[in-house]
């Protein structure tokens, strides 16, 4: 896609509210996931945890992945001079620090070591996971949080395309 013109520029900002809205969607798949999960009659609760310590795992490479991704395709949006999509650069920032600094590492640490001493039928030291309920509590306001600016900026991104897009050329018919 050529971003120089307007029509590469409207497909540009179409293609990040798109994703804006298949992330949105795939965090809210997550949430259902994690909350259902547990109330599974029968399974044991290690097996849950591996379960959930590996689709974390893995989100979070796919959110890293949004990020990149997202955020290369708004400097080029912002290199024409246009006004910063504020709710996909908070969307950004608030899942940098949610992923990597905090609550999630703390929460994947957390279930490796409950993982760990369960196997071993050991106790859980209180001390180790003092963290966890707080973590818990922080990571369900962010990713609803997330969810909300990733929908507000996929409706402005949507808002703006469409008032531009007079600037796409028009295809004529033969």
């Amino acid at each position: 896609l050529d971003s120089t013109t307007g029509s590469g520029m409207w497909c540009l900002q179409k293609l990040s509210g798109f994703l804006c809205l298949l992330w949105a969607g795939m965090s809210l798949g997550i949430i259902h996931d994690a909350a259902v999960k547990f109330s599974t009659p029968d399974v044991p609760r290690v097996q849950l945890l591996r379960v959930g310590m590996h689709l974390f795992r893995s989100y979070r490479k796919v959110e890293t992945a949004a990020v990149l991704l997202l955020g290369v395709l708004e400097l080029r949006r912002c290199g024409k001079r246009s006004k910063v999509n504020r709710a996909l650069v908070g969307a950004l920032l608030l899942s940098t620090f949610s992923s990597h600094i905090f609550p999630m590492p703390e929460l994947l640490a957390g279930g490796d070591y409950i993982i760990e001493q369960e196997t071993m039928h050991q106790p859980v030291d209180p001390g180790r996971v003092r963290w966890l309920p707080f973590a818990h509590k922080v990571i369900s306001v962010t990713e609803v949080l997330k969810i909300i600016l990733l929908v507000s900026a996929s409706a402005t991104v949507f808002r703006t395309s469409s008032r531009n897009s007079e600037a796409v050329p028009k295809v004529r018919r033969a």
